[in-house]
């Protein structure tokens, strides 16, 4: 999940970049861009991003199968004390250095699906891409808004 935090951080770089030789009326354009990005582009960079939207994502789903919001259990497991059952990343999970290494142990070593671990993935995948989106069509006006210019001189 680390590559995603990269490509982010790499994107912004590139669009910091671009700026330098953009017009102001392109880096205008271009900011009301990036604007639509900037809260799911904030949590994606904060230092242990991944684990903090896992912690979320449980809770929320928790939250919304104790309220009746889903039929769909956390984990079907039949142990009632499970972490995912409670919200909570499991231990190995949390002990591991690479969460992702964490997960796949979690999983051999645990009955029944945790149907919530592969949510949250798919979910700060799906995320992810869309601030990608946002974040490259910024990009984009910024370097068209250069070639343009280019053409002028």
């Amino acid at each position: 999940m680390k590559h995603i935090k990269e490509e982010l951080e790499n994107l912004v770089e590139q669009i910091i970049g671009a700026k330098v030789v953009a017009t102001s009326e392109a880096i205008e354009e271009a900011d009301e861009a990036r604007a639509a990005a900037e809260p799911e582009l904030t949590k994606f960079t904060l230092p242990n991003a991944y684990d903090r939207h896992l912690v979320d994502f449980l809770q929320s789903e928790k939250e919304a199968f104790e309220g009746g919001e889903t039929d769909d259990p956390l984990c079907s497991c039949a142990n009632p004390y499970c972490s995912l059952k409670r919200g909570e990343l499991p231990a190995v999970v949390r002990m591991n250095d690479d969460t992702e290494t964490g997960i796949r142990q979690f999983r051999e070593g645990h009955d029944g699906d945790a149907r919530v671990l592969t949510d949250a993935r798919e979910d700060w995948i799906e995320k992810g891409s869309e601030v990608k989106r946002h974040l490259e069509d910024t990009l984009s006006i910024l370097r068209r808004a250069t070639t343009a210019q280019e053409g002028d001189v």
